[in-house]
């Protein structure tokens, strides 16, 4: 599938003041995943359980619990996972959002 997976927040502002403007980082590369049975796997779970082939996720635990499933199965690495657990962190109260964009 030439697509991203992009974990992304809303952005958050309280009485005129903005704590963010809302970032997006893509996470995965669809494409770039191997061996077959990885990507099987993947594509299942992210249709079946997340459903984000439907509409994007805003379900925080949803989300949390898909980002340490890709680590689990191998498909994002120990710093990757580590810079995702840190944006959970920091934009968990922006709204995190975990969503499929297509490639151009």
């Amino acid at each position: 599938m030439r697509a991203f997976l992009i974990l992304a927040c809303d952005g958050r502002e309280c009485d005129n003041f903005k704590f963010c403007s809302g970032v997006k980082n893509i996470i995965l590369d669809l494409e770039k995943v191997f061996p077959q049975d990885k990507y099987i796997y993947l594509i299942k779970y992210l249709d079946s359980v997340v459903k984000i082939f439907d509409s994007k996720c805003f379900i925080t635990g949803v989300i949390t619990n898909a980002l340490y499933k890709f680590y689990e199965i191998g498909v994002i690495d120990d710093s990757v996972y580590k810079n995702i657990s840190d944006f959970i962190k920091i934009h968990a109260r922006c709204g995190l959002i975990l969503y499929v964009q297509p490639k151009d």
